[in-house]
């Protein structure tokens, strides 16, 4: 191997081992796998007894909150219903109709993601949803956006890690031994016939001729989480107010009754009708006496627990009724719209950024299939906002009279190519069949008058 090759799998080897714990940190707060944090070593050794981990996980909401709202519909090859359809096609039949779902929820979480496009062992070309903990993209100093080579690597077997380097006209594959929770180094790589009996593979041409994989990023400054390092400490700090909940509710919250007695007070059991007698005092020590110890007020907990939802709320810009608001009625009507600016707001911009790379890879797909779209290629996303029928059936009638057509408006709101034909056809189909009943009409008329 020259040089440079070596030094190429030493940074991308560095770059993936850096990134695996943020991601899996972040993976695992999505999931809600959390860790009980604590504000001294004291508390901690004070819960080190804790069984239960308890667990109120507002991370999920902020990222599902931003990606059940981004629907990709489909792609529009401009006034090309043919070359649409193929596209469109192969969309469905590579399942990235499926994977794009994948794809913009690990750019969430994780603040990137990617699909690798190869051609597949019959021709066809193939594409590839890969989660970020496993590839890694490089660029060039003077043009970055020009991407250099990208790097995958993946557990290919118990004791085996590969390592493919993507250049845009050669990728090369490599390997390396390791044990279940081996720590792998740039060295630890060799070419893949050196590690693995049998291989021969270890360089092969490009017939791309670029670097085949496509990068979704959050946000184009840097690699940033939807769930932040405000989210994640807030988060925690919920976790920690729950579970001192979940313990006074254990040893707290019921009232606490004691008795100071000179008699053994152990066969004593109250209930409905039952008389307790207790011995008097002997007039020297203390006197029998009985009492309680106050519980422990729940409301303690939930109102701060409440209040730094709606502070997680504020900085994710997530609407409130997504949260924890106790007895606040949920909004309904046009104050949907006024909650929901921020996050319909946040959410068009991340679709911006994502159909940037969606109209990368298409252009990409079609020109492999030998498609050309020099007309232009658009990308339609399901409107992100809250829709109320009844408003949206006004907003039509009023943009209608206006003279904006009304495929024109269902286009915008994300209707597919398909459901508008389907549309034209009905629409023909029933003005047809009025028709018809109008002739039939009229002749029954003329008979009628004939027959007078």
């Amino acid at each position: 191997m020259d040089e440079l090759l070596i030094k190429d799998v030493t940074i991308a080897v560095n770059a993936l081992n850096a990134k695996k714990p943020i991601y899996d940190r972040l993976w695992d707060y999505y999931d809600g796998n959390h860790e009980l944090m604590y504000s001294s070593g004291k508390l901690k050794e004070a819960f080190n007894g804790l069984n239960a981990n308890f667990s109120l996980n507002w991370c999920e909401v902020v990222v599902n909150a931003v990606h059940e709202r981004m629907e990709l519909v489909q792609f529009v090859a401009t006034g090309d219903k043919q070359k649409t359809r193929a596209l469109n096609d192969w969309w469905e039949e590579s399942e990235m109709d499926l994977d794009a779902d994948d794809v913009e929820l690990c750019a969430l979480v994780t603040g990137e993601a990617f699909v690798i496009v190869w051609p597949e062992e019959d021709g066809v070309l193939g594409a590839y949803y890969n989660d970020s903990r496993l590839c890694h993209v490089f660029y060039e100093d003077d043009r970055p956006k020009q991407m250099r080579f990208a790097a995958k690597w993946w557990q290919a077997g118990s004791d085996l890690v590969r390592l493919t380097l993507y250049y845009p006209d050669k990728l090369f594959y490599f390997a390396a031994k390791t044990k279940k929770g081996g720590v792998l180094d740039g060295k630890s790589f060799k070419p893949l016939p050196d590690v693995v009996k049998g291989a021969d593979v270890y360089e092969v041409a490009n017939p791309l001729q670029r670097v085949p994989v496509f990068r979704f990023q959050r946000e184009r400054r840097a690699v940033k989480s939807e769930l932040g390092p405000s989210t994640l400490n807030t988060q925690d700090a919920i976790n920690k107010l729950l579970a001192d909940m979940m313990v006074a509710a254990e040893f707290g919250a019921l009232k606490q009754r004691y008795t100071i007695s000179q008699v053994d007070t152990s066969t004593l059991r109250g209930g409905p009708g039952t008389v307790i007698s207790l011995a008097a005092g002997d007039g020297q020590g203390q006197d029998t006496s009985v009492g309680e110890f106050q519980e422990t007020p729940l409301q303690n907990f939930l109102s701060p627990i409440t209040s730094l939802s709606t502070a997680l709320s504020k900085t994710t810009r997530t609407p409130q009724y997504y949260f924890f608001l106790g007895a606040r009625a949920d909004p309904s009507g046009e104050s949907l719209y006024a909650m929901d600016g921020p996050l319909i707001k946040k959410t068009n911009l991340y679709i911006k950024r994502f159909t940037r790379q969606w109209k990368l890879l298409i252009r990409f797909v079609a020109e492999q299939m030998g498609i050309d779209i020099a007309n232009g290629l658009e990308v339609q996303y399901a409107d992100p906002r809250t829709i109320q029928p009844f408003t949206q059936s006004q907003t039509r009638v009023q943009n209608t009279n206006a003279g904006i057509p009304l495929e024109t408006q269902l286009k915008r709101e994300g209707w597919s190519q398909m459901e508008l034909d389907q549309m034209r056809a009905d629409k023909a189909a029933e003005k047809e069949a009025a028709q018809e009943s109008l002739a039939v009409a009229m002749l029954n008329s003329q008979r009628r008058f004939d027959g007078e």
